[in-house]
């Protein structure tokens, strides 16, 4: 993570680390809103549905300049940017939630038709 980078090099599709309560947070910028007297930084997980709270330039960490996985490969730059799996698991994401909420919906119609037990 590069601390301290500028937040005008940061642009949506980065991604970034941002403080919270306790801990660090890492996620992809997804967009940047400006608002009256400050910017605000909207991100999201790759895997996550919905995005975070946004976050303004204060709390900004700083942005994630290199990766390495298990097997040692590296990726810089604008490698990071690329999201070969992004797709694929935004769909995921949203079959998975859709199936839970219909399940939870079937569940409650047929507790409600088979009426109280006696």
């Amino acid at each position: 993570i590069a601390p301290g980078e500028d937040l005008k090099n940061i642009v949506p599709g980065d991604i970034i680390a941002w403080k919270r309560e306790q801990g660090f947070v890492v996620h992809r910028l997804i967009r940047i809103e400006k608002r009256e007297n400050e910017i605000l930084y909207y991100t999201r997980g790759d895997s996550c549905r919905y995005e975070d709270r946004p976050v303004t330039g204060e709390g900004i960490a700083g942005k994630v300049i290199r990766t390495e996985d298990r097997r040692n490969r590296i990726k810089e730059g604008d490698q990071l940017r690329k999201k070969p799996f992004y797709s694929i698991n935004r769909i995921t994401v949203r079959l998975i939630t859709g199936i839970k909420h219909l399940t939870n919906k079937l569940s409650a119609i047929f507790v409600k038709a088979s009426g109280p037990n006696e």
